[in-house]
């Protein structure tokens, strides 16, 4: 075996140790402090160094709660204020700097609170705060800007009744809460916000949006002493203002019945009363939801579903908490005859069934320690931890951070226990669950801060080998941060399938992880829970426009679980990459290839996008090739034909591994060597064919169910290597111009920009865009204008720096977690950059002149050759009919 080099050292800082058997583990809590100003503003600060990322989030501890039907509407009216101006600052201004330094910035509006999180290059924490506490504590609220907002949230208010679910989840609300606050949607209705003055936003704002209501979370890459001095610069200063806490009661008896009838059956909702955070059954309740009900194999949903006689189609659930009270609902499936009040019954004796369960201590323990596994790597995705917690530090403050994760671990099973048995015998006493308990303040953390007191900051260092039969293997090393992320890249995907069988390798990869050669599908299922590992080996379809890394160029592998289960990680990794159950899962594989290819067949963005690039590298080429086949192709695929495809393209020489870890490279490459030795080495290789370079003009459309139409117009052309970078850069600030000039100015689209790609020294660029049907030609020529405009523009040095910042900022966001960072390690490799462009990368874009803007647009920008391809809209095929649902208060800026 080639022992790895080291090539690359950089500073970071996350802890969580571990230690023990397989089945306990010791958990320290990273590099964090509390601080409450002396105006009652309250943070916490966490050190997370493996990234040049800051994610900072202030909830303001004000929703729907402190609403009246007079005002409903005014915290989401607020929230969208925020972005329209400040004493200091106009509504433009505010986003030429949040554009300016790459500054990612977004707010949501729930029932308990408002959150504010920002994103940005640790470089850029100063600005960033400086623009967030100014649009918390001076926003302006112009009579101009109040009237347009109030616009654009009735237009959110009509789009979002026109959905179902919306529908069916107020009348829910209604009928459950019977009086405000709760009651009242979130967003607001079309009357209040019409009629909604600015004077009652002011007033809101004044009594609300005070420091003293306030509670953030900064996490990153900072010196917490440096980044203390910052917050208490932008945030201490401000006087607090009295807030009148309100106290919500909730009257109401259960089990509550609502039904909803439709022609194609009825939904009924079951609702039954829960813990608050501050209740002593809060954490002992996590177990009880994520045994009993949190997914369709937990234990209630199965045997629910399992009644014949009630014909149930579908069981949804979902656990909420406010300050005062908790809420479980169960969303129950049915025909349309059922009787509602038979299916509440069934539910009820099920539920009381539970009186008579025992828990072997074994699968206690294993509750136990999947639910702190899961926290802790929710830790680590600073992106959206935030959010994810805004809730919990809205209610519970300090305690939602410090405290869970230590009670999570602590819990006697028989309080876990206890909770199943008693659980039906609180619905007719609900305010025993709804109770302040002493759960936090008993809970020591001692144990978990001694470690991360004690530690100091070490340096995260880069290994690249090649295991003996020639498996390439690059490890990060951060020993401070026990998250564990595999990354597994099969290279050339596209190349390697055979004629007549694309779509082979997705089918392939949707076959991983059901079953392998010592890990049947029950057991593997069963190991994966036991070390809490999330998997991803094929794109989720039901999430739109990520797809980014589901390319015909590579396909990929993900697993993430911690460091403590490193030997077991590897084993059922391992086992499922060399020795999957194929032919055992082969007919639901097929099965589900067959509604997804369908499925995409209908999709025009991906039809528009395959058929622009056919265009330009020719129909043959493998990467304008559908990443997951057709039907035809899925249809001819056999259990012989996957087995053959699996030996040679999950083979040694055609697969990059990588590694984040806080294990030392020896242990690291001397297990994977144990576990991968058996992966098979082939001779057989495949290359890409060059692109052609486009000489001349092509077009053509076809028309397809969309409510869009989507244009793709671009070309390939041949460049030096060494202009990658600074093509990007260009790219950039013509994308840029394009969405600004046809969407912010013309808003002709939603989903648009440009893009330039490379294998090696063959390029292509295109600009894409989505539009109305009327539109169409109009977007098409506008393209064509933009990209004539931007070749005569001036470079100035404030759009290079500004483009430079953006650009710097969207790489530190894509790798803000570890699974991320191993992607972007493997994919580096696959295009043939050393380990140290994984940082170099800041640098060279922060290099680029003004001057290498100008060459590499006056050397390969062209609007003479090139190939544009459009769908034209047509009648929507019912399957398609139905936007995905946002839950209200969900606001994206």
């Amino acid at each position: 075996m080639n022992f790895p080099r080291v090539i690359l050292s950089l500073l970071v800082l996350f802890t969580a140790a571990f230690a023990g058997s397989n089945q306990d583990f010791k958990f320290s809590f990273p590099n964090y402090s509390y601080h409450k100003f002396d105006n009652g503003f309250e943070l916490i600060l966490v050190e997370n160094r493996t990234n040049p990322l800051i994610a900072s989030v202030v909830v303001v501890r004000t929703g729907l709660r402190n609403e009246t039907p007079e005002n409903n509407g005014v915290s989401h009216m607020l929230e969208h204020m925020t972005f329209n101006g400040t004493d200091r600052r106009t509504q433009k201004q505010l986003y030429d700097e949040l554009d300016f330094h790459g500054i990612y910035l977004n707010a949501q509006t729930s029932e308990d609170y408002t959150t504010f999180m920002a994103l940005n290059h640790k470089e850029q924490i100063s600005p960033t705060l400086d623009i967030l506490s100014d649009m918390l504590f001076h926003s302006t609220f112009s009579p101009a800007k109040f009237e347009k907002e109030k616009g654009i949230i009735v237009e959110e208010i009509r789009k979002d009744s026109e959905n179902p679910d919306y529908k069916e989840e107020s009348e829910l609300r209604k009928a459950f809460y019977l009086k405000p606050p709760y009651a009242l949607p979130v967003l607001g209705t079309v009357e209040t916000v019409r009629n909604m003055s600015r004077e009652q936003v002011l007033s809101y704002y004044r009594e609300y949006y005070s420091p003293n209501n306030m509670i953030a979370i900064v996490i990153g890459d900072f010196d917490s002493a440096d980044m203390l001095n910052k917050m208490r610069q932008y945030f201490g200063g401000v006087p607090a203002q009295r807030v009148e806490k309100r106290r919500i009661s909730l009257q109401r008896s259960f089990p509550f019945v609502h039904t909803v009838r439709s022609d194609k059956g009825q939904t009924i909702y079951l609702k039954f009363p829960a813990p608050t955070f501050a209740s002593d059954y809060f954490i002992p309740f996590q177990y009880f939801y994520k045994y009993a009900l949190e997914d369709r194999d937990s234990y209630l949903i199965r045997k629910l579903k399992g009644l014949a006689d009630f014909k149930i189609k579908k069981i949804e659930s979902n656990y909420e908490f406010h300050p005062e009270f908790g809420v479980l609902t169960l969303k129950v499936s049915t025909g349309k005859d059922m009787d509602a009040r038979k299916i509440e019954q069934a539910v009820s004796r099920e539920f009381e069934q539970l009186k008579n369960l025992t828990i072997p201590e074994e699968e206690i323990s294993a509750l136990k320690r999947e639910r702190a596994i899961a926290e802790i790597l929710q830790t680590e995705k600073i992106l959206y931890y935030g959010f994810l917690k805004a809730q919990e530090l809205a209610v519970g403050g300090l305690d939602a951070y410090q405290k869970t994760i230590p009670a999570y671990l602590n819990l006697p099973a028989d309080k876990i226990s206890a909770l199943f048995h008693a659980y039906p015998s609180f619905w007719t006493q609900p305010e025993q669950l709804f109770a302040k308990g002493d759960w936090a303040q008993n809970t020591s953390i001692k144990q978990y801060q001694s470690a991360a007191t004690s530690r100091q900051s070490s340096k995260t260092q880069i290994y690249r080998g090649k295991l003996d039969n020639g498996l390439t293997v690059i490890q990060l090393h951060n020993a401070d941060n026990a998250v564990l992320a595999f990354h597994l890249l099969f290279k050339n995907r596209s190349a390697w399938e055979p004629e007549g069988k694309t779509g082979i390798a997705d089918f392939l990869h949707h076959a991983l992880f059901k079953s392998s050669k010592n890990f049947p599908a029950e057991q593997l299922q069963t190991r994966i829970k036991e070390i809490g590992a999330e998997i991803k080996a094929c794109d989720w379809s039901f999430i739109p426009y990520d797809d980014y890394y589901n390319v015909p160029d590579y396909s990929y592998v993900r697993f993430v679980t911690l460091d403590h289960f490193f030997d077991a990680a590897v084993a059922l990794l391992a086992d499922n990459i060399l020795h999957p159950g194929l032919e055992a899962n082969f007919a639901d594989v097929k099965k589900e290839m067959l509604s997804l290819t369908t499925r995409l067949q209908m999709n025009a963005r991906k039809t528009a996008y395959l058929k622009f690039m056919q265009g330009i590298l020719g129909e043959d080429h493998p990467l304008a090739q559908p990443v997951s086949g057709s039907p035809e192709t899925i249809q001819s695929i056999t259990p012989t034909d996957l087995v053959d495809f699996h030996q040679k393209y999950f083979s040694a020489g055609n697969t990059i591994l990588t590694v984040v870890s806080s294990l030392d490279s020896a242990t690291v490459f001397s297990t994977l060597q144990k576990y991968f030795a058996r992966m098979p080495q082939t001779t057989q290789t495949v290359t890409l064919p060059d692109f052609p370079i486009t000489r001349g003009n092509g077009r053509d459309s076809t028309k397809i169910g969309s409510r869009q139409a989507y244009i793709y117009l671009g070309y390939s052309f041949k460049a030096k290597l060494a202009d990658a970078i600074p093509l990007k850069v260009m790219n950039s600030m013509l994308s840029n111009k394009i969405a600004f000039s046809l969407r912010e100015q013309k808003g002709w689209a939603y989903r648009i920009g440009s893009v330039v790609g490379n294998r090696k020294d063959r390029f292509y660029f295109y600009a894409y865009l989505g539009t109305g049907r009327e539109t169409t030609h109009p977007a098409i020529r506008g393209l064509f204008e933009e990209i004539n405009k931007f070749k005569t523009d001036e470079i100035t040095p404030e759009l290079l720096q500004r483009t430079r910042n953006s650009l710097v900022a969207a790489l530190v966001r894509r790798r803000a977690s570890r699974e991320n960072q191993a992607f972007t390690l493997g994919v580096n490799e696959f295009y043939g950059h050393s380990p140290q462009y994984f940082s170099s990368i800041y640098d060279q874009i922060g290099k680029i002149t003004p001057a290498d803007i100008l060459r590499v647009r006056d050397a390969y920008l062209q609007a003479d050759n090139y190939y544009l391809f459009y769908t034209i809209p047509g009648k929507m095929p019912a399957q398609q009919k139905g936007m995905p649902h946002m839950p209200p208060g969900m606001m994206r800026k």
